[in-house]
Formats: structure tokens, sequence, C-alpha cells
């Protein structure tokens, strides 16, 4: 037998078999967003502080979940010159609580709103709460930073979205005790979202 029938007898016919890759499952966590608008007067007797989503729409926002969220909380940071004692908020909730004194931490108060309004589906995997806006007179205080933390439980799960520190605005006593002509007297605004 010559060579290359030995070889043609010992090669094995190629077989193609063809599978399909299972398919890879994609795990999306909901994202949590949201904007509040707030708005600091410094005066020299007593300052005004308003947080608000009026005109945004977006109190807080969940998106890439199809199962509507449990409940939802805004934690809100606020330099401590928003002394606890003398802080009474006034407003409108739109299914959020006032805002209520929690603690004082690192030189700030914190304060929290709870949602116990109705979820709007405004997508097939979108979720938003309803709408506040919240006021206060204040102590006097040469400047303010906030920080807001936006936690929301979907399936006893929680996830969290962080805004940071923001500076609000300052303004020193001599601003404000100056004459109006010379740029004080007049309480100046301030507005930030986070």
């Amino acid at each position: 037998m010559s060579l290359s029938r030995r070889a043609a007898l010992w090669t094995a016919p190629a077989v193609v078999v063809a599978t399909a890759a299972p398919a890879m499952a994609v795990s999306q966590e909901p994202a949590v967003s949201g904007l509040m608008r707030v708005t600091y007067q410094p005066s020299y007797r007593e300052s005004t502080l308003t947080m608000t989503t009026q005109d945004t729409g977006l109190g807080l926002r969940v998106t890439k979940s199809t199962t509507r969220p449990d409940s939802a909380t805004l934690t809100v940071y606020y330099s401590a010159e928003i002394v606890p004692a003398s802080t009474v908020w006034t407003g409108t909730g739109g299914g959020w609580t006032a805002p209520t004194y929690q603690r004082t931490e690192g030189g700030y108060t914190v304060w929290e709103l709870r949602y116990t309004g109705t979820w709007t589906q405004t997508g097939p995997t979108t979720w938003a709460t309803g709408t506040f806006t919240w006021g206060a007179k204040v102590a006097y205080g040469s400047g303010l930073r906030s920080r807001a933390i936006r936690t929301v439980t979907i399936a006893g799960q929680p996830y969290t979205t962080d805004s940071g520190y923001v500076s609000i605005g300052t303004i020193t006593r001599a601003a404000r005790t100056a004459p109006v002509s010379d740029g004080g007297g007049e309480p100046t605004t301030y507005t930030k979202t986070i």
C-alpha cells in the first residue's frame, strides 16, 4: 500500500459542529438621580433658605428599573448655622415629608425628607417622585454649604447617589451692614442646583 493511501486511511473526516454561544445575561443596576434647587438669601438679622424641585419636575428619578421603587429618602446636609431649634420648614411636599432634623455631623446639620407619595412611571424603566418646595427662616450666617444624598429602595435593595458638598453662597457681615448705596444692606440671593 502506498504511503499516500495509508495516510488517507488515517485521516479523520472533517466534522463541522456549529453551536450557539449561550446568551450572556446583562444585569443593569438601577440609576438614581435628581435635581434640587437651593436658594439662600442671607441678611443681617434673618436669612431665608428654600429648597425646591418646582419648575424642574425632578425631585428624584430612578431609571433602568422595571420594578416600582419601594421608598425614597433625601438626606440634606447644611452648614451648622441652619440651627434645628430655630428652623421651621413650611411649604408643599408633593408626597415628600417636611425636612426633619436627624443629627449634627462634622459642622453640618443633617435633615431628612421621606417620600410617601405615588411613583409616576414615565417610561418602561423610569420612575419619578413628586415635586416639593420647602422654605425656612434661618439664623444669620456668612455662607452656606450643602450636600444631597438620594437613596431609593427597590425590592429591599438600597441604591444611592451623592451630590457631594456644594457652596451655595457667602457674604460678609460688612457687606450686609453697609449702606445700600455701597452694595450692602439688601440681601443677596444665591441659587445652586444640587
